[in-house]
């Protein structure tokens, strides 16, 4: 499989050729003039998991500033197999993990509940951080970083920073693990050649 982990990194996130995609991924591909003709063809190699508030935040904004990339996604976005939040061993049961594609995954309860927890951790450890700002900041994001934690996938992002701040979250926990990192830049790579996580 071309994502490989490093030493550091767990094997259990590379099982199968899936990634979860969060917002800065998916626009990362939505500038590029053949975005939506590299998304397809990443579909066709990896499952590809994009968590649903994915949707609420593309295109979001004057309608007459939206781009036809935007508008082309939504409507992909919109026809995809949805998926229940659930464990890595339990998606791959019910085989809605296991296929290339694109699937919207929709967070469930614990999804919730985890990104509280990391965001709230998050916020102690950097001393003095207002908890108001990092739960408005860093909501969606820890969403995202909980869906693929829980599903056992690698993260699709631009937006290192923040998920670098929930990975030490989750590790100040024995028994959580960070979650590996690709820029989009290294999943549309990885068709050619071997990638290896940035964080």
């Amino acid at each position: 499989m071309p994502l490989l982990p490093t030493p550091e990194n767990r094997e259990w996130y590379f099982r199968i050729p899936a990634i979860v995609m969060d917002t800065c991924g998916v626009t990362w591909f939505l500038k590029r003039a053949d975005g939506i003709a590299e998304l397809n063809m990443l579909s066709k190699n990896y499952s590809i998991i994009v968590p649903a508030q994915v949707l609420y935040e593309i295109g979001f904004g004057d309608p007459s500033t939206v781009s036809e990339n935007e508008k082309k996604f939504q409507e992909i976005f919109s026809a995809q197999r949805k998926v229940k939040m659930m464990t890595f061993a339990a998606a791959q049961e019910a085989n809605l993990v296991n296929s290339p594609g694109i699937a919207v995954v929709e967070p469930g309860d614990f999804e919730w509940d985890t990104s509280k927890r990391r965001i709230i951790r998050h916020t102690v450890s950097t001393h003095g951080a207002v908890m108001s700002k990092q739960k408005k900041e860093l909501a969606f994001d820890g969403l995202m970083h909980a869906c693929a934690r829980n599903l056992g996938m690698p993260i699709c992002t631009t937006n290192l920073g923040d998920f670098q701040k929930l990975n030490r979250a989750a590790a100040a926990l024995a028994h959580d693990y960070p979650v590996p990192i690709f820029t989009p830049e290294q999943l549309y790579l990885s068709l050619t050649s071997d990638q290896y996580p940035i964080l």
